[in-house]
């Protein structure tokens, strides 16, 4: 691949990259050996703390500027300033790898089909790595609404054992070597999210089922507010939150999901007070129902079970999702059973639909960008589905393998594909226009460290995924366009077609 005329940097720029990739690999190893210089000061520290940070920014982005230019203007690298990064009126008082081969060689596109589909490669940037997520795994991502170059990242434990304590890192895509803020937390985090209305506002979720709110304008280690158990805080680890906007005559609200089977709305205005918008109960499987049937009392009875999809027993959620704009009131809920639950903020005692072809708990549920019909969901059955809103079955099941599907992306500029990440390390593009028995590209990191979650660069050809073991690897995807120039009923009307062709294969 030929470099950008713009990126040509010197030998000596070459090898203080690589010195400064060098060292940020070093942060796992241990503290006798690594450099005594720290990325994280307080902001009220002594010695002109802040001047050393800015400098320290400064020169990192000199020693990233080539990586940079290939992925965005200089004009989007001009003006900035670590002071001014969290100037918003708020609303209240690395290392390099091989490129990635296409999954399929021989049904390459021709230089004449649509510039809309999946072609092209994935190569690694940089990665980010700090020594306070030494052992602990990504648990969750959040570009801020505002600056969309600066992303959130919480750092806990997924997997059963000993409760450990977390950390959180504030990274920029213009600083690629040091976060912006890095501060340990008690106990591991497992959710955030930025605000809408004040994006200085980042809230965090806790493995012990508490929460907290920061304020990123004074990088205070000590939280605005927070919650206890005493004041109805989830019992088991908060797994996934989510601002959502309701208009400007109403406050911007947080939701939380957990694993103990509630979905709370929590209000800011007088400190973080809940009320539960659903307590989940576990569904009940045809099958199940129709052994019910053999045994029940009456025939009105054993309906009534097919029918209902809810009996007494609780059960614990992983992740949600609202509609977008038009079902602003429906959102998703994905449940450790294997259930994905269609809800709604004006039904509190059952649900609007159940749907049921998971056989594992449902790790992630998104939308898609421009259709409330039409959704994606990753489980550790190690498939990813997409459904129909009308739909109860699965329209199409996604697997190449045997691996825990961890984390699923609809692809920005593009209807029809998505992104799905899994525990063996491994990024696989699909595209329904193009196949739905195998992935357009398939990625695999270094080592195949297995990836926890994935996102999106806004406005970038970025995208960045966490691992189980801390790291954050920034990939560029090339030759796939960002901006395809469609309006939302012809996105629509793209994958309307997509769906039915593929569901008029043979095979398919």
């Amino acid at each position: 691949m030929q470099q950008d005329p713009r990126a040509s940097v010197s030998a000596q720029s070459v090898l203080s990259e690589r010195a400064s990739i060098s060292s940020t690999r070093n942060s796992f190893a241990p503290p006798s050996a690594r450099s005594t210089r720290q990325s994280y000061l307080p902001a009220n520290s002594k010695g002109g703390a802040a001047s050393v940070r800015h400098m320290d920014a400064l020169l990192c982005q000199n020693i990233h500027l080539s990586k940079l230019l290939s992925c965005q203007s200089e004009e989007d690298l001009q003006g900035y300033s670590l002071q001014s990064r969290w100037d918003v009126q708020p609303s209240m008082g690395g290392s390099e790898g091989a490129a990635s081969q296409p999954a399929d060689p021989m049904k390459m596109p021709s230089s004449g089909e649509n510039a809309n589909t999946i072609v092209g490669s994935l190569d690694i940037m940089w990665q980010w790595a700090h020594q306070l997520t030494q052992g602990l795994s990504v648990t969750s991502m959040s570009w801020n609404k505002v600056n969309k170059s600066i992303l959130a990242v919480g750092y806990g434990q997924l997997a059963f054992g000993p409760p450990q304590k977390g950390c959180v890192c504030i990274w920029s895509l213009k600083n690629p070597s040091s976060p912006l803020w890095a501060f340990a937390t008690s106990f591991g985090v497992t959710a955030l999210d930025w605000a809408t209305n004040s994006p200085n506002l980042l809230a965090l979720g806790f493995n012990n089922g508490t929460m907290a709110m920061h304020d990123a304008r004074t990088c205070q280690v000590e939280p605005l507010m927070q919650t206890g158990h005493s004041s109805g805080a989830h019992r088991d680890p908060v797994w996934q939150l989510q601002w959502v906007d309701r208009g400007a005559e109403a406050e911007e609200v947080l939701v939380s999901v957990s694993t103990d089977g509630r979905v709370c709305l929590w209000s800011t205005s007088q400190g973080l007070k809940h009320v539960d918008l659903l307590v989940l109960k576990r569904a009940l499987h045809r099958k199940d129902a129709a052994g019910m049937q053999s045994n029940a009392a009456s025939p009105s009875k054993s309906e009534s079970a097919l029918v209902e999809p809810i009996i007494s027993r609780r059960s614990g959620a992983f992740c949600f999702a609202f509609a977008n704009s038009g079902r602003s009131q429906e959102y998703l809920v994905g449940t450790e059973e294997g259930a994905i639950h269609l809800c709604s903020t004006t039904m509190t005692d059952h649900y609007m639909k159940t749907y049921t072809s998971h056989h594992g708990p449902v790790y992630a549920v998104r939308w898609h960008p421009s259709s409330t019909d039409i959704f994606l969901s990753a489980s550790a059955d190690c498939t990813a589905r997409l459904w129909s809103r009308d739909h109860e079955v699965a329209l199409f099941t996604f697997q190449t393998g045997f691996d825990e599907v961890s984390d699923v992306r609809w692809w920005p500029g593009n209807p029809t594909a998505f992104v799905m990440v899994n525990s063996r390390g491994c990024i696989e593009v699909w595209d329904v226009a193009r196949a739905v028995d195998r992935p357009r590209l398939a990625h695999s990191v270094p080592d195949n460290i297995a990836l926890t979650h994935v996102t999106f660069a806004p406005g970038l050809p970025l995208l960045v995924c966490g691992h189980s073991n801390g790291l954050l690897t920034v990939l560029r995807h090339h030759d796939i366009g960002l901006e395809q120039d469609l309006t939302v009923e012809e996105q629509r009307a793209r994958l309307a077609s997509a769906l039915h062709t593929s569901n008029t294969v043979p095979g398919a």
